[in-house]
């Protein structure tokens, strides 16, 4: 059975996990917050408090980084089994730490769409998948310009309504005011009208 590692046991990498169990891959958790760790525990997930014992116990073929910084280096991935794979699920390239993989390689290897190998001196080879960005956006436009654009501009409304204090806009999460004040702007009335089927625009 195909042992996978999980940095990290916030809201996407308890998914991956989650996930991964459903598919019977033996599934080890680390997060260097101790309350996370504990809930992985009490779910039935291999943790431990050290990354480099974890690594070298679990010895997983699959490593997913899902903390948004630094969370799996050089070190680590010496630990690793041979043709081990290291997976990002952020939103840059800072999970695996290509740097330091490439300073310590004696070769580098370019895959194409799959990523990029390292042959780790006095260690295994490796293989950061797209090259170390999210597996979920990275050679694929999985997430449309289309609607980062309504994104951003939703965000550019709620600027303007905080700065011109809208009274609607109190502390917290005020859902209704939020959808009342988008509706005013019309973004997403134009953004429909642009791409929606009257154009033949599609989804994606």
């Amino acid at each position: 059975m195909c042992g996978t590692r999980v940095l990290g046991f916030g809201r996407i990498s308890h998914e991956v996990a989650r996930v991964l169990e459903s598919c019977r891959v033996r599934v080890a958790v680390f997060d260097s917050d101790i309350t996370r760790p504990v809930a992985a525990h009490e779910e039935g997930f291999l943790t431990g408090r050290s990354l480099d014992d974890l690594v070298e116990a679990h010895r997983p073929q699959l490593v997913f980084g899902c903390v948004g910084s630094r969370s799996f280096g050089l070190a680590q991935a010496r630990l690793l089994p041979p043709r081990s794979v290291l997976v990002s699920t952020t939103s840059r390239n800072y999970e695996s730490g290509p740097d330091e993989l490439r300073a310590g390689s004696t070769t580098e290897t370019d895959r194409g769409v799959l990523g990029t190998g390292y042959q780790l001196a006095g260690g295994p080879e490796v293989c950061v998948l797209r090259r170390g960005m999210p597996i979920n956006f990275h050679y694929a436009e999985s997430l449309s310009n289309r609607y980062v654009d309504l994104v951003l501009a939703s965000l550019a409304v709620g600027a303007v309504a905080l700065a011109s204090r809208d009274k609607r806009l109190r502390p917290g999460h005020n859902l209704a005011a939020s959808n009342e004040i988008l509706a005013e702007a019309g973004i997403v009335d134009d953004y429909y009208r642009l791409y929606g089927p009257d154009t033949g625009g599609r989804r994606g």
